[in-house]
């Protein structure tokens, strides 16, 4: 019995010695049939080297041509976005034309709109951005409605003060 033991772990370890070491084969990156299509592959696309390009070149491209150059991106300054939107409401308003394309014709994408339209709304709102002089006349204003005010009321007072007396006098 115990000759039938020591037979069975020395049979485990012939097979496991002729099994032999797991990193010796080479382990192939890709498929043949993979390696075959990457190489059909760069074999069809040329490499496309793209040309230096230099402000001079691109100047005398353009005037070469009669495309327009790419768009660069337009700041303007607050009097300018004020005067666009004026503008674009003043197309709008006639019915002529929709938003779209009165936003076409003024070179101002919807967002860009959209975004003047909010941050005029909300300038309008806070009171600071009101002139002094608007604020002075509207204070002056206010003060003479307040003067009329109390005068009426002193003297709906006063009337109903002396109702008052000559009834406790009658009494």
């Amino acid at each position: 019995m115990a000759d039938e033991t020591i037979a069975d772990t020395n049979s485990a370890v012939t097979e496991i010695k002729n099994a032999g070491p797991a990193g010796d084969k080479p382990k192939a990156s890709a498929t043949r049939k993979a390696r075959v299509s990457k190489k059909k592959k760069a074999e069809e696309k040329p490499a496309v080297v793209a040309p230096k390009v230099t402000s001079k070149s691109v100047i005398a491209s353009n005037a070469d041509t009669t495309e327009p150059a790419a768009s660069k991106r337009k700041k303007y300054t607050p009097a300018q976005r004020t005067s666009i939107l004026a503008s674009i409401e003043k197309t709008i308003k006639d019915g002529a034309t929709t938003l779209k394309a009165a936003l076409q014709q003024f070179e101002v994408s919807e967002q860009t709109y959209y975004n003047w339209k909010n941050a005029v709304g909300k300038a309008s709102s806070t009171p600071a951005s009101k002139n002094t002089g608007d604020d002075l006349t509207t204070l002056v204003a206010l003060e003479a409605e307040n003067l009329k005010l109390r005068k009426a009321l002193a003297d709906k007072l006063r009337a109903e003060n002396a109702e008052l007396r000559k009834r406790l006098g009658n009494i």
